[in-house]
């Protein structure tokens, strides 16, 4: 027996489709970029068709993240300032290729990857921030 259509709209958590939009934007303007970098491959168009990867790959795990927590939305201002920051130590680091950036850029990434991994280890038991 098939509910009524404002009925349905009630009930349940919200499908957030904004994402879907965004993903296709990203893999629209991906392929454009992939175009110029193949067209006149240079490191600096590298530059630009790597950075709509890492939106892309972004976007995916965002998504990938929803699809497997429906009741938990992530915070729009949050994930897209993340990926921001992804993009500027991207751009840093062709334009400042020295091993000084690598040795900093290493720490701070392992650091990071040592707290997310001892808080998802304990499922948000503690609260740092």
């Amino acid at each position: 027996m098939n509910k009524p259509e404002e009925e349905r709209e009630r009930l349940g958590i919200p499908q957030h489709v904004g994402i879907f939009y965004a993903m296709g934007l990203a893999l629209f303007v991906e392929g454009i970029m992939s175009g110029c970098y193949h067209v006149c491959p240079s490191y600096n168009n590298f530059q630009f068709d790597t950075a709509f990867m890492y939106i892309l790959g972004g976007l995916l795990t965002l998504r990938l993240f929803q699809s497997r927590h429906p009741d938990i939305n992530a915070n729009a201002h949050t994930a897209f300032i993340s990926l921001a920051i992804i993009i500027i130590i991207a751009v840093v680091g062709v334009l400042f290729n020295s091993s000084v950036f690598w040795y900093v850029f290493t720490f701070f990434y392992l650091l990071s990857v040592i707290y997310l991994s001892i808080k998802n280890l304990l499922c948000g038991a503690i609260q740092v921030w």
